[in-house]
């Protein structure tokens, strides 16, 4: 844009608007931090600076979208790379992104006193939002202002309770289910005192209808639960023809009619804002009739692809669902198969499956499989069965079955 004397005109933000804004940027970052000092995980300081500058994000992204629609922006294309530069560089300078955007690179035929008083306008709006937390930040999502609490069944012990650990050192308040309630409570008092999030704890057995129907409730009405870990889940001894129909039956009821229940209570009300996880454990044993535990590995198939159908249905409504696939884990799952874990060999440490289920969490994986080495298997096998997909609409059988013999 030209001036009176034919030179380029390089326009920028008010200074003052900018310096407060760096300021309450810092001090906010600062608040949201220091209540997790006693965090010692590594990485943790990064996570919650990374949930921070989302909110921050959001509010650029929506001004430049504005600044570019509203007047004739050449250099559109710098947009996408200088915003998500904010998430690995530095989040206190959020508003130079218009340093770089709205100088000598906008033209227009309107007087240089309007394009000025307009640009402050939008700065001022920009600086609002990040004060005040109004306008789109607020609209887009109530994630997106605060952590989301986190709901885990079979929280009383092995997987459920180091996820309870995990999520509670990332900050997030939790409702813990199980049927140990004295566990939970102990449980919970620790990651209290460690940790100063919230904690309810829900007493229930999950194959029992009354108690399923409090859970599901609960993840209906609450709109602070915007991550459901459904992860208790039980095995039985035997081969099929010497497992009880009853005990049959009561497997089936908790792998997969619960976790069913609480996926379906809480869908419709993540799909609606826009965001939230809902976290499926299965096993590789869904993978493996060659395991010999058919029925306990039936029910893991069904949530394996329960997760998938559900992420092609909820992705694109914004909610993330996630199959974690364990393979041998010390667990207490194991006695009930009447099996000696110790005795087991490649078993895998609860706390390294979870660590490494959330690092999958945090990439937005459909699919996690910790226990496999080569990524590459996984991707083959899914290649080779969407292969398959146009085949199967033939109105007339295979040619290998047109002949007798």
């Amino acid at each position: 844009m030209a001036d009176g004397r034919g030179e380029a005109r390089r326009w920028a933000p008010p200074r003052g608007i900018i310096t407060m804004a760096r300021r309450k940027i810092r001090a906010d970052i600062s608040a949201e931090i220091a209540p997790f000092n006693c965090v010692r995980s590594k990485g943790m300081s990064k996570r919650l600076r990374d949930q921070i500058v989302l909110r921050t994000e959001m509010a650029i992204e929506t001004t430049v979208g504005e600044a570019g629609g509203f007047h004739y922006l050449r250099n559109a294309h710098r947009v996408e790379p200088l915003v998500a530069k904010q998430a690995a560089g530095d989040i206190q300078n959020p508003l130079t992104v218009f340093r770089h955007l709205l100088p000598a690179d906008l033209h227009f035929k309107f007087s240089t006193a309007v394009i000025d008083i307009y640009m402050t306008a939008i700065i001022f709006r920009l600086f609002m939002m990040i004060i005040m937390n109004i306008g789109p930040i607020r609209e887009k999502s109530n994630a997106m202002t605060t952590i989301p609490s986190v709901l885990i069944t079979g929280a009383s012990t092995g997987i459920g309770a180091s996820y309870a650990e995990r999520f509670a050192r990332r900050g997030h308040d939790l409702v813990l289910v199980a049927r140990d309630v004295a566990r939970m409570e102990a449980l919970a008092s620790r990651l209290r005192q460690e940790c100063g999030v919230a904690i309810d704890v829900i007493q229930a057995d999950l194959t029992q209808a009354t108690d399923l129907a409090t859970v599901e409730t609960r993840l209906r009405d609450d709109a602070r639960i915007g991550i459901l870990i459904n992860n208790a889940g039980t095995a039985i001894g035997g081969s099929f023809i010497e497992q009880s129909t009853d005990d049959v039956a009561r497997l089936v009821a908790l792998n997969t009619t619960a976790l069913l229940r609480l996926a379906s209570a809480i869908a419709p009300r993540l799909a609606k804002s826009g965001d939230g996880a809902i976290v499926n454990i299965g096993s590789v044993v869904g993978l493996a009739p060659e395991f010999g535990m058919t029925v306990y590995g039936a029910t893991k198939a069904f949530v394996l692809f329960l997760s998938q159908g559900l992420s092609l249905e909820l992705g694109p409504k914004g909610v993330y669902v996630q199959a974690v696939l364990p393979a041998t884990t010390r667990t207490e799952i194991w006695g009930h198969v009447g099996a000696d874990v110790n005795a087991l060999s490649n078993v895998m440490e609860v706390n390294d499956l979870v660590d490494a289920a959330l690092v999958g969490f945090d990439r937005r994986e459909p699919v996690t499989i910790p226990p496999l080495p080569d990524a590459g298997q996984w991707d083959a096998l899914e290649t080779a069965r969407q292969a398959m997909l146009p085949n199967y609409r033939n109105a007339l059988p295979a040619a290998r079955y047109l002949t007798v013999g």
